[in-house]
């Protein structure tokens, strides 16, 4: 069943005020469902025009995008609850999706059509400017992340990872959602690699790290590594 909470609890629709969110549910009820599916469910593909928005209510999902060399896959893990698993450009311009949503473990996932949704962004201007301007965070976010995987040497990746990633963070500190295994397949690297360039960077005073905490000390000492 559709719940008002998935709405409230969305990193996105919960700040709106509360008529916002309420009008949203009215539309998004009648037309939208819960699915509890397997590990391995596709839930979009490569070349996939989004027909749905898809929120993650439980369990965990990974992206897979094509590299820049186009030789491989490389993954980046979703945890957050109530994230918009679906939520990229090809959503609002109705175009071609451009890499594979699946599944890491058993999740429920509720599922909102497409143009219920968009309908919803025409109405109501606060939650039109709320996705627009996720939209755009994520379009950053991935011309960042196409960057990163351009860079020779695991120094460079994990150092420049960081750097854009808690350079965004209040206070230059960074909570991160992956562990050192999912970090590792983001970056297209491995996960000993990985482990070793992070606590390089931690015994040079570069960075302080706390569980899946870390903190950016010297964020100008970290672009002279980097030749930045």
């Amino acid at each position: 069943m559709f719940s008002a909470d998935i709405l409230r609890k969305n990193d996105i629709i919960g700040k709106l005020s509360e008529s916002t969110v309420n009008r949203l549910y009215e539309l998004f009820a009648p037309c939208s469902y819960t699915r509890r599916v397997p590990a391995g469910y596709v839930i979009i593909d490569d070349g996939d025009i989004p027909r749905e928005v898809v929120f993650l209510v439980s369990g965990s999902v990974i992206s897979n995008a094509v590299s820049i060399e186009g030789n491989e896959r490389v993954g980046a893990y979703t945890r957050q609850k109530f994230s918009i698993l679906t939520l990229f450009l090809p959503l609002l311009t109705q175009t071609a999706h451009f890499s594979r949503l699946t599944t890491r473990s058993a999740s429920t996932l509720a599922f909102v059509p497409a143009d219920v949704f968009l309908t919803a962004m025409d109405e109501l201007q606060e939650f039109y400017r709320a996705v627009s301007e996720c939209v755009f965070r994520r379009a950053v976010d991935s011309t960042q992340y196409n960057y990163i995987l351009r860079l020779k040497g695991a120094k460079n990746r994990v150092g420049s990872f960081l750097l854009f990633t808690c350079s965004r963070q209040r206070g230059f500190v960074y909570e991160s959602p992956y562990s050192m295994s999912e970090l590792a397949s983001y970056l297209n690297l491995a996960r000993p690699t990985v482990s070793r360039e992070i606590h390089s960077l931690e015994r040079a005073g570069i960075i302080k790290l706390s569980g899946r905490t870390i903190e950016l000390l010297e964020p100008e000492g970290l672009k002279k590594m980097l030749n930045m």
